[in-house]
This record gives structure tokens, C-alpha cells and sequence, in this order.
């Protein structure tokens, strides 16, 4: 009796449960019906007060348009289903029109320096204008502001987050700003991740963890110091005390995730000054897209030596000519070049303005690497080992090690793969010859940028002045018979006597031996140091 007892209660339990389920799916079906009905009640209430012309019946268009999308709504006695697919529409739909206003707000906060400058950028690239920009011209505008990808993943992972972001909704200034650019700005920094921590342990000399400011100052110089004018420098060389006290702990230090985000900041405002450097330059030279492509690496700095030289005019006569052509290391050493420049300067006139200049360095750049194209050809069957007329990146590199031009960190090898795969025009994994031609032309042009950074860098610290400069380039010139690009000992004593100072080979070496030089032999940026 106790048994039965016990499993009728437990029937009963069971059967109140079942019961108060149903009640509560019920109750809830009934909400859901409530909330539709509420949301064709606002449609039509909405639709109510709209103003405009109305038709025979005293309609309104767009009053008519909002009944015909009310009635294709489903009705209270559709299926749970689908009212539920209804439902999770309409709150899609309100919580988009939430976002949107939030970012109203939040942009309508911003500085009004900061909203010219995004307008700008976006207004610039949207060229529809739509009010939406394509995802192309959404990576041009990242760029503008600083936002620049290195190497072929980074471009893609860029372009999947914008492709996903277009999907899901219209990619307007508002939204761009706010989810758009932090998103990029986060993938960006986890991609990096591991380059970062590897330039941050090769930099942190005592393995304490942490980076103060005389080492990331190096890191700066090497990251964010190319083809900008002196004004230029200063603006980021600010930029740069600023963000590292921002970021370093009490101590003036920072540890690496301090350190990926000082980074991040600083690469930021270096490609956003750069972008808008050399867009000026472009436009008050009336430089095309190709002619500035050419130059990219270099044109800010190019027109700041052009005005140099020119005193702040606008055309340069034949010395401030073979002066320049010296500083960007494209002046001929043999008599008969420099006569048939010479020709050639004086059956143009009588000066050369900023695009002739640039044409003019082009088409020496050009000689060279026909110049050297013979050599290059057999390195490149050397290496070509299975005889196919390609080379892939492992043989690349070994090439590159082999003319000593082998990337020494990992961000350069970054930099290396990301030209390896621009110059692989036919997507093959491997350069063929043309391919590489092109490719070591731009490696060379990139090498003379790099060695005048480090002069200028040089310069700055010692406080020399540009006629100085231009003395000391012609000096090495003249010494540096073979074009090789270094000084030996024999003509180190030479050029040191032109400058007034006798000092015999023992002397030389020691004061090498003081700049950590080991090989009996110097640069320009080493001369330099040694004057």
C-alpha cells in the first residue's frame, strides 16, 4: 500500500509538472503574439503620421509601401516558428538601428580635429560617392590613417574584416571609425604578435623583461625614421617621447605588452605623417600615381634635398644637379658618363625642376641594373639548381645572403616576403628572371634609402651643416674610385688628410677599432662618424 502510495504521488508530481510546462509555453507563445502585434501596431502608427502627397483614398505613398510589408508579416496564428524567425528579425533590426545611433553620439564626441581628418580620409576614398565605400577603397583609407599592412597575410586578414563588415551592414563613416578600425587595429596586433616579441628580446640586451627608453629609442629610429624631412623627424621624434612615458611603467621601462602597443601607436602615426608627406608632395608637383609609386620609399625625402639645393626655388642648375645625383648614389665615376650627363643636362636647357630630377635618377637606376644584369644572370642559374627558371624564396634568400643583403630581423623578413610575392606576378611561388630583375632593382633602391636614413640620422646627432655634407659626400666620391661604396685604409688616409688630419694606418685602426669597426674599411655613414 506504501508502494502505491508512493508512485501515485509520484504521478502526480509528474502530471503537475507536464501541466505547468504547457502553462508557462503557452504564456510564452502569448508574449511573443503580444510583442508582433505590438510591432504592427507601431508600423501603423508610424506609418500615421508620415507627411507628403497622398493618394485618392488620402494615403500616403510610403503609408502604402509599410501596410503591403505589414501584411506579408506572419500572422498571430503562423507557426511558432516562424514568428519566432519574425520576431529575431525585428530585434535585429532594432538593435542595428541602436548601434547606429550610439555611434552618432560617440562620433559627434570626437574632437573637431579628429572628425576633419576621418572625414577627409573617408570622404577622399569614397568615390561613388555612396556613403558606403568599396572594400578597396575602405584598405586605401586605412592606410591614410596609418593603418598600413606589410606582407600579403596581413592584407588579407585586413580584407576579410572589412569584407565581413560589409556584409553585415552598410560601412558608413560612423561605423568605420568605431568598429571597423579598432577590429583592424586589434587583428593587426595579434598577427604581429610574434614578430614583436622577437625584435623585443633582441633588444632587451639584459634580459631583464623590460625595454627602457635608450633601447627603444633604436627601435624607433629603425622603425619609424624612413623617407621623412627633418620637420618630419621632429614631429615624430615628439610623437616618440610622448607615447613611451605614456606607456612605460613608474620606473621608465616597458614590458612586452606595453611594448606591442607603443608599437602599434607608433607605426600608426608614423604611416599616417608619411601618407600625408607624400601626398603633398605629389600634388605641388603635379606628380602622377606611377611616378610617385617609383618613389615611395623616397619621396619626401627627395624633394627635401631638391629644395635644399635649390635654396627653396624651383629648378636646380648643373653643380646642385651632380650634387644631388651624388647624394641618391646614382652619379657615374667614369669621365666619359659624367661628359654624356653633362650633354645631356645642356641640350635640356639650363635647369632641371623636381620631375625632371626624378626622371633623370630613374633612368640612371635603370643603366645600373643593366649595367649588372650579366652578373645577376648567372647568380640566378647557380642557383637555379632543378634547371626550372624560377627561384623561390629559400633560394632568394640564399642569393641575398650571397650580395650581402640577407634580413637581419624578423620584421625584415616580413618586408622581404611580402616584395617576394608583389613581384610574383604570375602567383607561381617562384621569381623568373625578369621578375627578379625587377625585384633587385627595388632591394637596391630600398638599400640607398636605408644608408641615406642612417646619414641623416648621423648628421642630425652631430650637428653638420648641408655644405658640410655635400663636402664630405664629394670627398668619398673621389676616393671611393671603384664605385664599391666603402673606403680602404690607404684611401681612409687620404680623404682624412684632404680634411686636415695626417694620421698613419695604426691610428686609423684604433679609431675604427673605437667605432666597433673590425674590417679595415668604412662607409659613408662610418666617415662620417670618424670626422
Amino acid at each position: 500500500a506504501a508502494e502505491e502510495a508512493a508512485a501515485a504521488a509520484a504521478a502526480t508530481k509528474v502530471a503537475e509538472e507536464a501541466a505547468a510546462a504547457a502553462k508557462a509555453e503557452e504564456e510564452e507563445e502569448e508574449e511573443e503574439d503580444d510583442e508582433l502585434a505590438d510591432s504592427k501596431d507601431d508600423a501603423v502608427e508610424e506609418d500615421a503620421i508620415e507627411e507628403g502627397s497622398k493618394d485618392e483614398q488620402g494615403h500616403t505613398p510610403d503609408l502604402l509601401e509599410r501596410r503591403s510589408e505589414v501584411l506579408q508579416q506572419p500572422s498571430l496564428h503562423s507557426s511558432r516558428s516562424s514568428r519566432l524567425r519574425r520576431l529575431s528579425m525585428l530585434r535585429a533590426s532594432r538593435q542595428k538601428q541602436q548601434r547606429r545611433a550610439m555611434r552618432k553620439i560617440q562620433y559627434a564626441m570626437l574632437p573637431e580635429a579628429a572628425k576633419q581628418k576621418l572625414c577627409a580620409a573617408f570622404g577622399q576614398r569614397d568615390v561613388a560617392p555612396s556613403g558606403s565605400p568599396a572594400v578597396s577603397d575602405l584598405i586605401s583609407c586605412l592606410a591614410d590613417l596609418g593603418h598600413v599592412t606589410t606582407n600579403q597575410r596581413e592584407y588579407n586578414e585586413v580584407k576579410a574584416v572589412l569584407e565581413e563588415a560589409a556584409e553585415i551592414d552598410d560601412v558608413d563613416l560612423a561605423r568605420f571609425v568605431f568598429e571597423v578600425v579598432p577590429n583592424v587595429r586589434r587583428r593587426l596586433l595579434l598577427l604581429r604578435e610574434e614578430a614583436m616579441r622577437l625584435e623585443f628580446r633582441s633588444f632587451d640586451k639584459d634580459r631583464n623583461g623590460f625595454l627602457d627608453e635608450t633601447e627603444c629609442e633604436v627601435i624607433y629610429e629603425r622603425f619609424c625614421t624612413h623617407n621623412l624631412d627633418q620637420e618630419s623627424l621632429s614631429v615624430m621624434f615628439t610623437e616618440f617621447i610622448e607615447m613611451f612615458r605614456k606607456f612605460a611603467d613608474k620606473e621608465g621601462r616597458l614590458d612586452f605588452a606595453g611594448f606591442q602597443v607603443l608599437i602599434a601607436h607608433w607605426l600608426e602615426a608614423y604611416n599616417k605623417l608619411v601618407a600625408k608627406r607624400t601626398l603633398e608632395v605629389q600634388k605641388a608637383w603635379d606628380l602622377d600615381d606611377e611616378m610617385a609609386k617609383l618613389h615611395v620609399e623616397e619621396l619626401v625625402v627627395m624633394c627635401e634635398s631638391f629644395t635644399l639645393a635649390s635654396a627653396g626655388g624651383i629648378a636646380l642648375d648643373w653643380t646642385q644637379i651632380c650634387d644631388l645625383l651624388l647624394e641618391f648614389g646614382v652619379l657615374p665615376h667614369s669621365k666619359k658618363d659624367q661628359a654624356q650627363l653633362h650633354e645631356m643636362f645642356a641640350n635640356g636647357g639650363s635647369a632641371r625642376d623636381f620631375k625632371e630630377l626624378l626622371k633623370m635618377i630613374s633612368s640612371f637606376r635603370e643603366r645600373e641594373a643593366q649595367r649588372l644584369a650579366g652578373w645577376l644572370k648567372d647568380m640566378f642559374e647557380d642557383l637555379d639548381q632543378d634547371r626550372s627558371g624560377y627561384l623561390d624564396i629559400q633560394e632568394f634568400t640564399v642569393l641575398l645572403g650571397m650580395v650581402g643583403l640577407q634580413p637581419k630581423f624578423r620584421t625584415e623578413q616580413l618586408k622581404l616576403r611580402s616584395l617576394f610575392d608583389e613581384f610574383d606576378a604570375d602567383n607561381s611561388g617562384g621569381l623568373d628572371f625578369q621578375e627578379f630583375m625587377r625585384l633587385m632593382k627595388r632591394l637596391r633602391a630600398h638599400l640607398a634609402v636605408c644608408a641615406r636614413r642612417k646619414q641623416h640620422l648621423a648628421i642630425r646627432k652631430l650637428d653638420l651643416g648641408q655644405r658640410q655634407l655635400v663636402d664630405l659626400r664629394w670627398i668619398f666620391f673621389a676616393m671611393d674610385e671603384d664605385g664599391a661604396g666603402v673606403l680602404e685604409l690607404e684611401q681612409l688616409q687620404v680623404a682624412m688628410a684632404i680634411l686636415g688630419q695626417k694620421l698613419s694606418i695604426d691610428d686609423l685602426t684604433a679609431m675604427l677599432e673605437s667605432l666597433s669597426i673590425l674590417v679595415r674599411q668604412c662607409d659613408f655613414e662610418q666617415f662620417i662618424g670618424l670626422v
